[in-house]
């Protein structure tokens, strides 16, 4: 294991020697020491108030180590202010759903991304709508969504709703009051004091650790009587990175439980890989996976069955645009993603310059969407040929209909862009390793800076290779996803 390993050492500042061609990366071998950490303190097998620890807490714990905190969060005063303004909807909802909740649902869909796009004229989550609306018609569903009160979805999908946020609002309050006893933090003080010498860290990990895991606490009772009461046949949800206590509440109740893929699966991601010692500890990882293609199924490195379903929204729209057939224009967009924020502004200032002809868009994340003027550049706000896509008005896809180029590191819009043709830049920056497939296999260019991008696309220059779409993401989603969760159904939990 790297000794070595500093916070300063992730990052790698930029070069004003060279044209300023480096940008900050994350070194590939960080995760491998990772989960060396984990395997070789046997971390795993902890339990915490009888529950198993270390799985909860790895995930926000490995974004914490690269310093990997989004700069899109709102100030102080708007966050009270969201809460003043629907908190009387929170009692509201948690009275009524309290009494009028029924019980014996078919499955349960859980909504977890505040990612929503427009469908039949309705703005839903593009992961869970399409399915929903393939099966309503014959399965009792219970639809359970985290989205804020004043966006309201009670009428956008045909079957039964629960809010969620009140319940989280409420359990982040009742998680101020878990205590630990003496032995837990003895264990906590060892594994930051280990955590921090062995990554040369400061991280004050006993407090971080209490606060993630005491919410998840109280979210796993609140999901235990949920389950308990509505008796589903099978949970299925997207993860970010936080069902942990969901997964484990449906797995006591002998539940199965489905993640739906909705981003990157790589090597180089801690969230789809874990040591071989932790397979025994696994009631706190997914039953099944329900991934785009064959392609990530091979990518996975943890205790989960995947199967290999396709993704539906984006088939849709394949197939409406192939019959369009609308004309490329001199457009480049950038997905930009969570992070590298400094090295994707850089980029779209420099080629708004380098090519006045073209326009450059810019994809802002759903998260920050509010205020961005607030947050970037003036020069960037102000540029003529810089258009920033800070809404839900239209979908990636309605975008990627008519660009003809696009810059990311490692969003999974990568490879949808490359299902419409899109010629792709990989900026060696942040995370850009998740995208090694990509570049080395000749899908799409590794490039250093806006001066590279600007001269491959004034020459036309390509990528050598086609991408293979059918083994990325499987068509027919709609037919292969009720195939297979009918015959999760009717095994039960039976791994």
């Amino acid at each position: 294991m790297n000794q070595n390993l500093t916070l300063n050492s992730v990052k790698m500042t930029t070069d004003t020697q060279s044209n300023e061609k480096q940008f900050n990366v994350i070194p590939d071998h960080l995760i491998e020491d990772f989960i060396q950490f984990e395997s070789s303190h046997n971390l795993f097998s902890h339990k915490i108030k009888k529950h198993l620890f270390w799985n909860y807490i790895r995930y926000p714990l490995y974004q914490l180590l690269f310093a990997f905190s989004p700069d899109h969060s709102s100030s102080p005063t708007q966050k009270i202010n969201l809460v003043r303004n629907e908190l009387p909807n929170y009692l509201r909802c948690y009275v009524k759903d309290f009494i009028g909740l029924n019980s014996n649902y078919d499955i349960i869909f859980i909504n977890a991304t505040p990612r929503r796009n427009r469908i039949d004229g309705k703005l839903v989550n593009p992961y869970t709508y399409p399915l929903i609306k393939k099966i309503f018609s014959h399965k009792k569903i219970l639809l359970i969504d985290d989205s804020e009160l004043n966006k309201s979805i009670i009428n956008e999908y045909p079957v039964d709703l629960l809010y969620w946020r009140p319940y989280r609002f409420i359990d982040k309050i009742l998680a101020k009051f878990v205590s630990y006893s003496v032995s837990d933090i003895d264990f906590l003080k060892f594994v930051e004091n280990t955590f921090n010498t062995t990554f040369q860290t400061h991280i004050d990990f006993v407090s971080f650790a209490k606060d993630h895991y005491s919410l998840q606490l109280k979210q796993y009772q609140r999901f235990y009587r949920l389950f308990k009461k509505t008796k589903p046949k099978c949970v299925v949800f997207i993860d970010n990175g936080s069902k942990q206590s969901l997964i484990e509440a449906a797995h006591e109740l002998k539940i199965p439980t489905i993640e739906l893929q909705h981003s990157v699966v790589s090597p180089f991601n801690i969230y789809c890989n874990y040591p071989k010692s932790c397979n025994q500890y696994n009631s706190i990882v997914s039953d099944y996976i329900f991934t785009y293609g064959d392609y990530w199924n091979t990518c996975l490195r943890a205790p989960i069955k995947p199967i290999a379903v396709g993704s539906a929204y984006l088939e849709e729209k394949l197939n409406y645009y192939t019959v369009q057939k609308i004309k490329k224009e001199k457009a480049i967009i950038i997905v930009s993603g969570s992070y590298s924020k400094d090295a994707f502004i850089q980029t779209a200032l420099k080629l708004s310059v380098l090519l006045p002809d073209y326009t450059i868009y810019y994809k802002l994340k759903a998260s920050d969407y509010a205020n961005w003027r607030d947050r970037y550049p003036k020069e960037f706000c102000e540029a003529s040929n810089i258009v920033v896509i800070d809404n839900d008005n239209k979908s990636l896809y309605d975008y990627f209909s008519f660009m003809s180029f696009q810059i990311g590191v490692n969003s999974g819009g990568l490879y949808e862009g490359l299902c419409f043709g899109l010629t792709t830049f990989i900026l060696k920056t942040g995370w850009y390793q998740e995208s090694k497939n990509l570049y080395e296999n000749k899908h799409a260019f590794l490039v250093e800076s806006a001066e590279e991008i600007a001269e491959k696309i004034k020459s036309n220059e390509l990528p050598s290779q086609k991408l293979d779409k059918e083994n990325i993401y499987r068509e027919n989603t709609l037919d292969n996803f009720e195939k297979a969760i009918e015959s999760i159904i009717t095994k039960g939990r039976a791994l």
